[in-house]
Parts: structure tokens; C-alpha cells; sequence
């Protein structure tokens, strides 16, 4: 789990974008190198206690703060491994301290193998709760009384976002859409039974939910998806309370971990941190919002699209960054090109551009089509 918990954190766009989504760039490119170096040595093995703890104290300042400043980034599950393996003999195996130090004793081992099975509850957690939520709220898209046009509304939301064709069955097979919608909260809500009686099978489950929700939501969750991984990992199975004798400090910190998720996930709170619930689209899609597309033009004013699409909602609000709340007015919108234009990707969309066409436009989810009116056209010179 080190080795996969290490290369996730080595991955993470939230790290490597962390100037983006901080406004004190220098405190963010600090936190950065310390998170990627100690993720770095963590995945060697080579100083592995100390690298660990320097992660994961380094990883929960970073995305605490970027949550703190307004973005919304639904990852807590990597500062909880990160922990738990902070205060495992993480290094006892496959590393480069354990070549020099021998064979693990045996109270690493047991050590080693309560953190799996610990890691398979909090994780079975992250999936129960948005299941609970979606089941029992009045305003989930899935029981909200609309024969399923909610989460019709919210699939075209997300195809928009992604920039994607939406689903041949949510417009076709309406009812095919509600079946494969009630078989994702299933899986959500038993995924805790797996993760305690057959681990194995919690991956299986994690993998089918996560198959669905890429393709007809376009939603990969790479992050989470890939520690589907550790329901694989444990060599048993059963309540992981047993563990508390022989490795009392990983047992005794995965309890009141276990104790502050249950706690967030209760009440539903999306926006806690350390703790949270993961998003449970528990909010009904607008049947109308507001779209937010960017257009590149040369000197021979040839158009190109920018690669990305960013869907406003009603209250114009953008998920792509704290720094610009509202793209109301041409100031606005010249403030969100000059944000964009610090970020890598796009570099290669805006070479040769002379001009940054900033478009907002309103669309009806009830139908999958272009734009019906046009709230704002700005032309940014770059």
C-alpha cells in the first residue's frame, strides 16, 4: 500500500496544480516539493518512517488549505491512507531500508496487515455514505419524483462538462438510466459488507461502480477509483477491531478516523476537512444553466476551441478555480483568460493566438443541443 499510496500522490493533479489553487504561490510551491519529495522517498522505501510522516503532514496542509481558499477537491482519502501509513512499519517490506534490515518480526506483519484491513473500511466508507444520501434525500436526482429526468439533467450536465456525446440511453432508454442508477447505490451501500467479510469482492464492486460512472457520466475519479486496489491487498478478512492487541497505535487512529468519516458523512457535510462526505448529487440539476466556452483566434482569424469546457451554473459560479467566482462582465472574463494562461496544458492552445473569445451562453438540459441565447461575448487581446 505504501508503493500505491506513494505513486497516487506522485500523480495527483491537485499537487502538481497547487500554484493554481493557492493564492500564496510560494507557500504552495513549498508545500509541493515537500509533499513530492517525501512521496518520493516513500515510494523508494529509503527513510520510509520519516518519509511518510513528512508526506502526510505535508498533504494534509496542502489540500487543507487549497479547500480552505474555495476549491472543493473530494481526495481526503489520500491524507487518510497516507496516515495510516505514516503510523505502520510501512517499510518492512519492498523497500530500500528493508534490504538492509532483514526479514519483518511478527508484530510488523500484524501491524502491516490491520492498516490493509483498516485502509478497506475507510475506503468502503467513502462509497456507503454518498449511497446513504442518494437513497434517503427527497433531493436526490435518483428519488426526487421526476421519473428520472433529474438524472437525465445531471448525465447532459456532466457530458457537457467533459465535452462528450451524451449516453445513447438517457435520452432512448430512460428507464435503462434509472435501473443502472439504483445499481450504483446498491454497490455504494454494500461495498462496506465486502470490504469486511471478502475484501476481493469489494474491488470487483468498486471496479463496476466506477466502469458506470465513466461511461455515462464521464467522471473517471482516477484518485479514488485506483485505491481499488487495496480491497485486493489484506491476506484476511473479518472486523479489524481484532487488531487492536497487536497493533494498537494503527487500530486506535483508524477507530477515530473511522469516528470523524461516519460523523461527516452523516450529516452530509461536502465541504469538511479533514473529514467530509464525497459528493452525493443530492442538489436536482436546473433544467436551465449557463455555459462557459473559450475560443482561440490567430492572425488570420482561423477559430480553434480551447481543450476544456466549463459549465457555470445559474448563480454563475466556476468549479475550475477560487479566484474568479463570476464571469459577469468583460473584466471578469479577462481576469479568467489570464488565469487560464498560467496553466501548462493550455499553453500549447494558445500559441500563435491573438485573441481569447470568452462566450457565455445559456442551454436547456431538457434537450441536447446548442446554446439557446447568449448572455456575454467578450474578445480578451492577448
Amino acid at each position: 500500500m505504501r508503493i500505491l499510496v506513494s505513486v497516487v500522490v506522485l500523480g495527483a493533479a491537485e499537487v502538481w496544480r497547487a500554484p493554481l489553487l493557492i493564492e500564496q504561490t510560494l507557500l504552495a510551491e513549498v508545500l509541493r516539493v515537500a509533499v513530492i519529495g517525501s512521496a518520493a522517498l516513500s515510494a523508494l522505501g529509503l527513510f520510509t518512517r520519516a518519509a511518510t510522516m513528512a508526506m502526510a503532514a505535508s498533504l494534509a496542509v496542502l489540500f487543507g488549505i487549497i479547500q480552505e481558499q474555495g476549491t472543493p477537491i473530494h481526495v481526503h482519502h489520500v491524507v487518510w491512507l497516507a496516515v495510516l501509513m505514516a503510523a505502520s512499519p510501512a517499510g518492512a517490506v519492498w523497500s530500500i531500508d528493508s534490504r538492509r534490515r532483514g526479514t519483518p518480526g511478527l508484530d510488523d506483519a500484524a501491524a502491516a496487515e490491520a492498516t490493509l484491513r483498516w485502509a478497506c473500511v475507510v475506503l468502503a466508507l467513502v462509497y456507503f455514505f454518498p449511497g446513504l444520501h442518494k437513497l434517503v434525500d427527497h433531493g436526490s436526482p435518483f428519488t426526487d419524483g421526476t421519473g428520472g429526468e433529474s438524472l437525465a439533467r445531471l448525465v447532459r450536465l456532466k457530458a457537457i462538462e467533459a465535452g462528450a456525446a451524451v449516453p445513447f440511453a438517457v435520452d432512448r432508454i430512460p428507464a435503462l438510466l434509472g435501473v443502472g442508477g439504483a445499481l450504483v447505490i446498491i454497490g455504494e451501500l454494500i461495498v462496506v459488507v465486502a470490504a469486511l467479510l471478502r475484501p476481493r469482492a469489494g474491488l470487483v464492486v468498486v471496479a463496476v461502480i466506477h466502469l458506470a460512472i465513466v461511461v455515462v457520466m464521464h467522471m473517471p475519479y482516477t484518485v479514488l477509483a485506483v485505491f481499488g486496489l487495496v480491497f485486493a491487498l489484506p491476506a484476511s478478512h473479518g472486523l479489524p477491531f481484532a487488531t487492536f492487541r497487536r497493533a494498537p497505535v494503527v487500530s486506535a487512529l483508524a477507530s477515530l478516523m473511522v469516528i470523524g468519516i461516519a460523523w461527516a458523512g452523516v450529516r452530509g457535510d461536502l465541504k469538511g476537512y479533514p473529514f467530509a462526505c464525497y459528493p452525493t448529487f443530492s442538489v436536482p440539476v436546473p433544467q436551465r444553466i449557463r455555459v462557459l466556452d473559450v475560443s482561440t483566434y490567430n492572425d488570420v482569424g482561423a477559430l480553434a476551441a480551447m481543450p476544456h469546457g466549463v459549465v457555470v451554473p445559474d448563480d454563475l459560479r466556476t468549479p475550475v478555480t477560487f479566484a474568479l467566482r463570476r464571469v459577469t462582465t468583460a473584466a471578469a472574463a479577462e481576469r479568467f483568460v489570464a488565469w487560464r494562461r498560467k496553466d501548462p496544458r493550455f499553453e500549447a492552445a494558445l500559441s500563435g493566438a491573438r485573441r481569447v473569445r470568452v462566450t457565455i451562453g445559456v442551454r436547456d438540459l431538457s434537450f441536447v443541443r446548442a446554446a439557446d441565447a447568449t448572455v456575454l461575448v467578450v474578445d480578451v487581446e492577448l
